[in-house]
């Protein structure tokens, strides 16, 4: 097997050591899904790339004199949504979603999650469904930058919030505000409440930004330390 040195993380790409760790699951599980998913193959000596978008063959050889075949993959295989529906991930990320979007029977005018009225049914390039253009053209940007992220995280803090996207490499939490309804800006303005209580590192996001995020959310992310060079 190869050493823990060629497993490293490199930035713009990642082993399927390191892909197993960020989605905790088994190596052999995660292996058996990307073959399942048709995304590797598996050959003597390790496993083959099936499509070359997805990441680098990579090979080397052991002291034995025998080559060693395995996969760099691009990071944003970690949020792709067919190997997520393969390791049974997507489900628990919609039990997440429906908490966050229940109404209590008590009382029919608070709504926990405002987004309860809009359905997933944007899809983006690296195949998830999110609920709005705008955050479609936010996924499809972090995705063509290479960015890991993750849609709809649950934050990790006492009281129940969700965010629009996550960076987790730096910890950055990305907001999109679409609307501008009363309720929704109340909504709003207890998120924002929240991410200032536990310092908590927040890009909120305008329709404007949006439509220029060349122009606009390489310079957020460097305020957190992320550089796109």
């Amino acid at each position: 097997m190869m050493s823990d040195k060629k497993l490293k993380f490199k930035g713009d790409t990642m082993t399927t050591k390191i892909l197993a760790k960020q989605l905790n699951k088994p190596i052999d599980q995660i292996n058996k899904a990307l073959v399942e998913i048709g995304y590797q193959k598996k050959v003597k000596g390790g496993f083959e790339l099936k499509n070359p978008k997805l990441g680098e063959q990579k090979r080397f050889k052991n002291k034995k004199g025998f080559f060693v075949y395995y996969i760099d993959w691009k990071p944003f295989i970690a949020s792709n949504n067919k190997l997520l529906k393969s390791l049974g991930l997507e489900e628990v990320k919609k039990e997440e979603i429906e908490k966050t979007t229940s109404i209590p029977k008590k009382d029919k005018e608070v709504k926990v999650f405002d987004r309860a009225l809009f359905q997933a049914k944007y899809r983006t390039e690296d195949g998830h469904f999110v609920r709005s253009k705008a955050e479609a053209l936010i996924s499809n940007w972090l995705y063509n930058n290479f960015i890991v992220y993750a849609y709809e995280k649950r934050v990790p803090i006492r009281e129940e919030l969700y965010s629009d996207f996550y960076i987790p490499q730096y910890k950055i939490y990305i907001e999109y505000w679409g609307l501008e309804e009363e309720k929704y800006k109340q909504r709003k303005a207890k998120k924002i409440e929240l991410y200032k209580k536990y310092n908590i590192n927040l890009i909120s996001l305008t329709e404007k930004e949006v439509e220029n995020l060349d122009d606009y959310l390489p310079l957020k992310l460097l305020d957190f330390g992320m550089s796109l060079i």
